[in-house]
């Protein structure tokens, strides 16, 4: 029995197989997601010692397919922010750099492939969740079109919002793991029936570079310089008001993390974490009204952003604004870190769309970005990178 380089940085709440056998898909969980018999604490101490009766349906596939699941995986306790250090099991530490954050909330999930631990490591993606720490750890995270994967059997931060992602240093892996992990879930009424949707055959040729979402990034120069070596593409800038004006409806889907947490305050409220207690007591304050016109402005703003891809293939940015922050200066701090990290990926998970963090450097992404339902196109796009 080996023990995993993960534990190093604290990137495990519970593992479960360590042998060495490379013959097998190794596979690490994230502890929000069910796994019969195994402990799912979404990093909290609520949920500290609960055991789930069945997988989430996600781990079943991967079951299916004989993979070898290690460990669940340290994160930002109960999803609910975007820089990992606020867990009952304690913070997780970059590989890179100890120092440093890893970025949330499944930065476990990032840690484990990108010291090689995992093959692949699955997430969940909320409010970018699988992207942030994927740029900051050097490795590949994808979010795919909303519905696209089941998130039965995994516990709830905004259900309107929440993806399962996909993280791994081999994109071959990664794309297999989609493929294996999709499809329609009657347990799970937002999975898309018809996954055959929009994808469509030609090659990727214009590319277009999100202005507002650019421009003043800590990272701008280290993108750039990855995006001046996509020869092969056409190349501009392209303003896109509509990805900085979706943050103030953000906020409105607070409502539903409150809506779930509404059971557990009643008697754990102190067992909360400061920040993540904060943000769910906002969505308390959020009115029906403006959640029931949020939900209306949502479809139009979709309708009216993917209108950029008659011009456009894919979309690119930074994946976050700035590079990974010290530990030091996020404690207590994590609320003001979140809003700027988030930034740049929260957008499309309003918007549906799949958008993948491509590794330029161990602390920096590439974020692109495809129409509703073009996942197969924007991942063998980024295959064919060879980054």
């Amino acid at each position: 029995m080996s023990q995993l380089k993960g534990l190093e940085f604290n990137a495990y709440i519970t593992v479960i197989n360590s042998n060495d056998n490379d013959e097998v898909l190794k596979v690490a969980i994230k502890d929000n997601i069910y796994t019969k018999g195994v402990r799912t604490t979404a990093a909290s101490k609520i949920l500290y010692n609960f055991i789930p009766s069945y997988d989430a349906t996600i781990v079943a596939k991967l079951k299916k397919i004989k993979a070898k699941i290690i460990a669940k995986t340290n994160m930002h306790e109960f999803a609910i922010g975007g820089t990992n250090t606020s867990s009952a099991f304690g913070i997780t530490k970059n590989p890179n750099d100890p120092e440093l954050i890893t970025g949330g909330s499944s930065g476990g999930s990032a840690v484990s492939v990108a010291v090689d631990d995992a093959d692949v490591a699955i997430g969940t993606d909320t409010r970018g969740s699988v992207r942030i720490p994927a740029a900051f750890c050097g490795v590949y995270g994808f979010k795919p079109t909303f519905g696209r994967i089941s998130t039965h059997g995994i516990i709830p931060n905004s259900w309107s919002l929440d993806h399962v992602g996909i993280l791994s240093k081999n994109i071959t892996k990664l794309i297999y793991i989609y493929r294996i992990l999709k499809g329609h879930d009657n347990k799970d009424p937002n999975t898309l029936i018809n996954l055959s949707i929009r994808e469509k055959k030609k090659k990727v040729k214009r590319i277009g570079i999100i202005n507002e979402l650019t421009v003043d990034c800590e990272s701008r120069n280290d993108f750039m310089r990855f995006i001046y070596k996509l020869n092969d593409y056409d190349i501009e800038e392209v303003e896109l008001p509509i990805v900085l004006s979706i943050s103030k409806y953000l906020d409105v889907f607070r409502v539903e993390t409150a809506s779930y947490h509404r059971r557990f305050l009643r008697l754990h409220e102190q067992d909360y974490s400061p920040d993540v207690l904060s943000l769910i007591k906002q969505g308390f304050k959020v009115r029906v009204l403006d959640y029931v016109n949020t939900i209306k402005i949502r479809e139009k703003m979709i309708k009216e952003f993917i209108k950029t891809f008659n011009r456009y293939d894919l979309l690119v940015c930074p994946t976050v604004p700035i590079y990974p922050p010290k530990i030091k200066d996020v404690i207590n701090n994590e609320i003001n870190y979140s809003k700027i990290l988030i930034r740049n990926v929260a957008p499309f998970n309003f918007l549906k769309v799949p958008a993948i963090s491509v590794p330029i450097n161990k602390f920096v992404g590439a974020q692109f970005i495809a129409n509703i339902g073009f996942d197969e196109y924007l991942l063998d796009f980024v295959s064919s990178l060879g980054v």
